[in-house]
């Protein structure tokens, strides 16, 4: 079930959580220079060190927090690539809603909120500001600002699919209606692409497949639907992932369920997360303010859901350019 598909944060809403020091436009501080809206001035610390080539949790906060290994551990993803969890302040928001995340002088990026109380953010580093994100160090500063988009909450008992990153929407759903979610499925190149798989279990019956079978099924998160679906006609569905994974998913449970209880978490190019520059258009929604929770309903008829996607210079390419 959609919620009223209005921006619910706003900059003022986790500011007051800021110590005086770091209120906007105090003397000596960065908001003198540089003011973003955003809800929070955070502080990236830990205090031990950092293990080499694992999933972790990095504390975000304004006092100290211990950094710990990421639920689920792991080693490096594939081709290198790190992937961390990050955990911060504590802000009102919803499954699929997510956070801008602004890291001076690399950029910015938007980021699905895993959870809310506290922040939880998967950042896996494949860019400038993913990977300068994933290699703060102790006392370094990021910004944060949202909650954006829409949400999705059940109408009745429900399925969640993830698919590698694609999961932090899965989890914050599965935590927050654990008595409503009759089963997660997971899926993954590898074990190292299942993130907070065991946060993931203790909140709901939790199955995983894996390509490589070093984790669950051996196969695709699809074929764990695949081999249920028939039992699941009762409830609704929420896909979270890579789009091409949502679009096998949906029309796998669009066989024994309605379009409308079929949701899916889509990602688009986004620049400003509020509706106006157009940069996350797609099928004439602005994904970050109609989005990013869409029925599958609205999709299933459109041109782009699964085959194209635009560029940060808003160029039309194929899904998977």
């Amino acid at each position: 079930m959609l919620t009223d598909r209005k921006p619910v944060g706003h900059a003022g809403d986790v500011v007051r959580h800021l110590p005086p020091q770091r209120q906007p436009g105090a003397p000596g501080t960065r908001w003198q220079q540089r003011r973003i809206g955003a809800i929070g001035l955070v502080q990236i610390s830990h205090d031990t060190p950092r293990p080499s080539g694992r999933l972790q949790h990095l504390g975000v906060a304004i006092q100290v927090r211990e950094q710990k290994p990421l639920e689920g551990g792991g080693r490096l993803a594939h081709r290198g690539r790190a992937e961390l969890a990050v955990d911060a302040l504590r802000i009102g928001a919803a499954p699929g809603q997510f956070v801008q995340v602004l890291l001076p002088g690399k950029g910015e990026k938007p980021f699905s909120l895993a959870d809310s109380d506290p922040v939880l953010l998967l950042v896996r580093g494949v860019g400038p500001v993913s990977g300068a994100l994933a290699s703060l160090r102790e006392g370094d500063e990021v910004f944060l600002r949202g909650p954006y988009g829409n949400s999705w909450s059940p109408g009745g008992e429900s399925c969640l699919v993830g698919g590698g990153s694609g999961v932090a929407p899965v989890h914050f759903a599965a935590r927050r209606f654990r008595n409503l979610v009759r089963e997660v499925f997971v899926g993954g190149r590898t074990s190292s692409d299942l993130p907070l798989l065991d946060s993931l279990s203790s909140a709901a019956e939790t199955r995983a497949s894996t390509e490589d079978g070093s984790t669950g099924l051996r196969g695709l998160v699809t074929d764990l639907i695949r081999g249920s679906i028939r039992g699941l006609s009762d409830c609704e569905f929420l896909n979270c992932g890579p789009e091409m994974m949502m679009v096998r998913a949906a029309e796998l449970e669009s066989s024994v369920v309605l379009p409308s209880k079929i949701f899916c978490v889509v990602e688009r190019y986004t620049k400003c997360g509020i509706g106006l520059c157009g940069s996350c258009a797609m099928d004439g929604y602005r994904t970050c303010v109609d989005g990013p929770v869409f029925s599958y309903s609205e999709l299933v008829g459109g041109r782009d859901f699964g085959r194209y996607k635009r560029r940060a210079s808003g160029r039309l390419v194929g899904i998977n350019e």
